[in-house]
């Protein structure tokens, strides 16, 4: 079998697809994955593979995705499935633990969390219930991923579907909810924040989106502050409005806010900026 290595492991050791194409064999677990997760999955676990580190999957189904993290990871470290059928229990064994549970249940995700510790990377492919995704993310992302680890959602189509509730831009959905994720994370640049940020603020370091999966990855958040540097500015910017006897009229009128808004929302004052600016 062809060694195949991602682009985006820094080291030589295979990806991810090679670990789930081992599972061709017959009597092998059973997995279903869509093509392009396997260089998703790369691009946030390679940095985590030389250590050893504590992973949850929710959903465990047939058990041979536990199996490949198993393989893909460091030797030591310890994989955490979480799903509601009772016989998925059977699939424990050295390296492996699993829990019986209702992931939208936080007092449930609480005594996982409580027994195992917290993990450095939590991986949704349990029910695909978007209002099942946003509880589980709402408390293990809080309670139960470490700051530097990783939260990752996949199958997020189901957010479309209408059998899951889901519908294209519909409120509720976890594609939406992760929209307004950015819009927290832009908090500290909305003209009139309340005085109450989110928690979201203040741990999300970045959302990525990519097709039918939503990574989020945890850190300590700060107020962004603008720094300046350099004494020397080449060009005045109000000159080209200086000109002509209404010269300086024009000047303290572009300081205007009002005017400003309204310069940037009207096609016509914009384009006749413009052309004021390259004719001088």
């Amino acid at each position: 079998m062809e060694n195949p290595v991602s682009t985006s492991v820094p080291s030589q050791r295979p990806g991810v697809r090679y670990y789930f194409d081992e599972h061709a064999a017959p009597g092998s677990r059973y997995i279903t994955k869509y093509t392009n997760f396997f260089d998703i999955y790369d691009r946030y676990l390679a940095e985590m593979r030389d250590r050893p580190i504590r992973i949850i999957e929710i959903g465990v189904q047939h058990g041979g995705s536990l199996q490949m993290w198993k393989r893909y990871l460091h030797p030591d470290s310890l994989i955490i499935g979480i799903d509601i059928y009772a016989a998925c229990k059977k699939y424990e064994e050295d390296g492996i633990r699993i829990f019986i549970g209702d992931q939208s249940d936080a007092a449930f995700l609480a005594n996982v969390i409580e027994e195992v510790g917290p993990v450095d990377f939590i991986l949704d492919d349990g029910s695909h219930i978007p209002r099942h995704q946003i509880a589980s993310f709402e408390y293990l992302f809080r309670h139960g991923l470490k700051n530097g680890g990783v939260y990752m959602v996949e199958d997020c189509f189901t957010s479309y579907w209408r059998r899951f509730g889901g519908g294209l831009r519909k409120r509720g959905t976890f594609i939406e909810y992760s929209k307004n994720v950015v819009d927290e994370l832009n908090y500290w640049h909305w003209e009139n924040p309340p005085a109450n940020r989110s928690w979201r603020t203040d741990t999300i370091d970045a959302v990525d989106f990519h097709s039918a999966v939503v990574a989020f990855r945890k850190r300590p958040v700060e107020r962004p502050e603008r720094i300046d540097i350099g004494d020397v500015k080449l060009l005045d910017l109000e000159a080209p409005f200086r000109e002509g006897a209404l010269g300086d009229l024009i000047v303290r009128a572009k300081r205007v806010p009002m005017i400003q808004a309204a310069v940037r929302r009207t096609p016509f004052l914009w384009d006749l900026m413009k052309r004021v600016m390259k004719d001088r």
